[in-house]
């Protein structure tokens, strides 16, 4: 059965209030949603996903609907806030999760192109080297995305986010 379209999945944001890096998500959804894709918005905070722990044999229904958006996409877009020169302890945890997706078939993220986005242009390097391990553990294809989308500069706003 062929399918009508793409589905995208953004993941990321961070915990706190006004996240720059979510608003610079939104933006890049909303410019794959033009284009013609389905889009889904996986926010940090709102997920709200407990500490990963490996030998959780039933983890919460918050991560395994993570697992089950991320693995059922087309591509997903990463987007996460620079914390000490890599990227925050809130992202990273939801990639370790994704190491449910280790049983399912296709595995991981096989197949999938991850186009990456880090809120802090003095740590670009740092960042894209901290993202390379968890796309080639998870058989994706790591897209760097150096740049900042149209509007970027003011997507928060003085009212937030």
């Amino acid at each position: 059965m062929a399918k009508d379209g793409l589905t995208i999945v953004g993941l990321g944001g961070s915990l706190a209030l006004r996240s720059s890096s979510l608003a610079a998500l939104r933006i890049a959804l909303e410019g794959v949603a033009e284009a013609g894709a389905t889009t889904e918005l996986l926010d940090l905070r709102q997920l709200s996903l407990p500490m990963f722990d490996p030998a959780d044999a039933n983890p919460p229904d918050s991560v395994r609907r993570m697992c089950d958006r991320i693995h059922a996409a087309d591509g997903l877009i990463w987007s996460s806030p620079m914390y000490n020169g890599t990227i925050s302890g809130s992202f990273k945890n939801a990639l370790d999760w994704l190491k449910l997706l280790g049983d399912r078939k296709p595995p991981y993220l096989t197949d999938k192109v991850v186009p990456t986005k880090w809120s802090a242009s003095s740590a670009l390097p740092a960042a894209c080297k901290a993202s390379r391990p968890s796309t080639r553990w998870s058989s994706g294809a790591r897209a760097p995305w150096l740049g900042s989308p149209p509007g970027y500069a003011d997507c928060a706003g003085e009212e937030g986010l």
